[in-house]
């Protein structure tokens, strides 16, 4: 639903959207109607890697965006209304192994779809739905890592070996040595935002293209795909991309 785009009717942007800070809603002015309503209004939880600050902040996101929706469906004269909790999917990815956590936001979700039903009315029709089922998380992939052992990214060489740019450095370290908790430290995610912000900016005025997880290290004239930050997976295609080959 980012970014938002004119419907017949009013829009609020899902966890695609960067945050409040960034206009998130259809029309501009039911941003600030919600941040008046609900201060403390977010899109989506940042995840932690202390499951106890997890599960709180998916408990706090249930219920700013569960009082963001009853606000509107008092203030606004609706005929469909069509409301998300991602938060049922994210506890059952992280907590699979602790039933009573998943139970616990299921029936916080459940009493604030017991308040969507009183201004429902008796004359409405209520469906609640999932779009897929959960299973636990026990690996992930790494998208660029499989484009380039394919053979879709090339790496540039020194001495005859592959250079890890600093990106994967920093990564290697923080995982490799178990410091991933050091992303919970206040303010931590804020600045990682703000160093990716100002990298995407460098980009746009070098003209350079974005080697997302192999920055620096990309050797364009040999890659036919790539990931880029926030797009996700293209094709290194002449005319369109800075140093296109295909």
């Amino acid at each position: 639903t980012y970014p938002p785009r004119p419907v017949n009717g009013y829009l609020v942007c899902g966890f695609m959207a960067p945050g409040v800070d960034y206009e998130f809603t259809y029309p501009a002015s039911l941003g600030a109607e919600i941040k008046r309503a609900v201060p403390n209004y977010r899109i989506g939880t940042a995840p932690s890697y202390i499951k106890s600050l997890y599960l709180k902040e998916l408990h706090n996101t249930v219920q700013v965006v569960g009082a963001a929706s009853i606000n509107l469906l008092k203030q606004i004269d609706w005929d469909l209304a069509f409301i998300v909790f991602k938060e049922t999917d994210e506890v059952q990815h992280s907590f699979f192994d602790r039933p009573g956590d998943v139970l616990g936001l299921y029936r916080r979700v459940d009493k604030i779809v017991g308040e969507f039903l009183k201004l429902a009315g008796d004359d409405a029709y209520v469906f609640v739905v999932s779009d897929h089922g959960g299973e636990p998380i026990n690996k992930r992939f790494n998208a660029a890592e499989f484009l380039r052992m394919s053979g879709f990214i090339s790496l540039k060489t020194s001495n005859g070996r592959q250079s890890a740019s600093p990106l994967q450095l920093a990564a290697s370290a923080l995982f490799g040595l178990r410091l991933e908790w050091l992303l919970d430290i206040p303010g931590s995610r804020k600045l990682m935002g703000e160093i990716m912000k100002a990298r995407v900016r460098s980009l746009r005025k070098s003209a350079k293209p974005d080697q997302g997880f192999y920055a620096g290290q990309v050797d364009w004239p040999k890659t036919t795909a790539f990931i880029s930050s926030g797009i996700g997976l293209r094709i290194n295609l002449k005319g369109r991309e800075p140093q296109g080959f295909v």
